[in-house]
């Protein structure tokens, strides 16, 4: 069979420019953000850091902070002893640790967010909707999905962590000077690095690099799925499985099952945890379930690993 070469590189060409495109808006929007910081920083809201690491009702946690730019709608957070509402124009700092559930909601507008997430070689910025599902519920989903490789955009997710640390009293609270000041830093450091990035080499095909994309940035959330995921990528569910095992050789569900052990690999190296805290960070919903299939990967369970790791040189607790 004959393969058109006009037509891949045709293909090439789109995705190149759609991803440029995807590219320029995310740094508009970061840059505005910034700007809206500066005239007012009671834009800036955040959640309170209790219930740290711990499992609540529909809630997942990131072991790092995470920034919520709202552009149109409003998100309902709910977690240990607070809930609050975000709504268009403002940015919601989540500090790592913090379980936290979100509803979108309509307001004047048609729900829309844009999430900074961090990564291990980098960062990702997702633009989501919630759709309505079929059976009528909304939940959250990616519509675009940048992927930003760099040890300084990976690193200025610190000034999450110092605004959360200089922030005065509690979430309805002024942020204060150095905290505001600190969120705009973050935002410039972000929409610089999202400028400058040149395309990514494609490992995959499209449809597969956006669940990838998503399954990384969304580890620490039980309920990813396939359907989900598919969503997310805009392909049917089957289309996205048989491309995933096509292109990786591994099916959706062993794949994500795999990134999570390796997360969990680099949280208890860190010595910080408690495995069961580990286990929820990585979106196991049990921490039984959690170590058996660590040690279907590893040969090892989560704590022998962390001990033998230890032993070696690594923190052990």
């Amino acid at each position: 069979m004959r393969v058109d070469s006009r037509a891949i590189t045709s293909k090439e060409e789109a995705a190149e420019a759609g991803e440029a495109a995807a590219r320029d808006g995310m740094v508009e929007v970061l840059v505005q953000a910034a700007a809206k910081l500066a005239a007012d920083g009671g834009l800036l809201r955040r959640a309170r850091s209790t219930g740290l690491n711990r499992r609540w009702p529909r809630a997942h946690f990131h072991p790092t902070p995470e920034l919520f730019l709202q552009t149109g709608g409003a998100t309902r957070f709910e977690g240990p002893e607070q809930r609050w509402e975000l709504g268009t124009g403002e940015l919601g700092l989540m500090p790592r640790g913090v379980p936290h559930a979100e509803t979108p909601l309509d307001r004047a507008s048609d729900y829309e967010i844009v999430v900074a997430c961090h990564r291990d070689n980098g960062f990702t910025l997702v633009r989501a909707t919630a759709p309505a599902q079929a059976d009528g519920t909304r939940r959250i989903t990616p519509a675009v999905i940048l992927a930003v490789p760099g040890e300084r955009g990976r690193e200025a997710f610190r000034y999450l962590d110092e605004a959360e640390a200089a922030w005065r009293g509690g979430d309805h609270d002024a942020p204060g000077d150095l905290a505001v000041d600190l969120a705009r830093v973050f935002l410039r450091v972000l929409a610089e690095e999202t400028r400058r990035a040149a395309p990514g080499k494609r490992n995959y095909s499209p449809p597969v690099e956006a669940a990838c994309a998503v399954v990384r940035s969304h580890l620490a959330d039980p309920r990813l799925s396939v359907e989900w995921l598919a969503r997310a990528a805009g392909c049917s569910a089957d289309h996205l499985a048989r491309r995933f095992r096509a292109e990786t050789g591994s099916s959706v569900v062993a794949w994500v099952a795999g990134e999570r052990v390796a997360l969990a690999q680099r949280l208890l190296a860190e010595g910080r945890y408690q495995v069961a805290e580990v286990a929820w960070a990585c979106g196991f919903a049990q921490p039984s379930y959690f170590i058996r299939v660590f040690r279907a990967r590893t040969g090892m369970t989560p704590l022998a690993w962390r001990r033998a790791r230890g032993a070696k040189g690594g923190a052990v607790a």
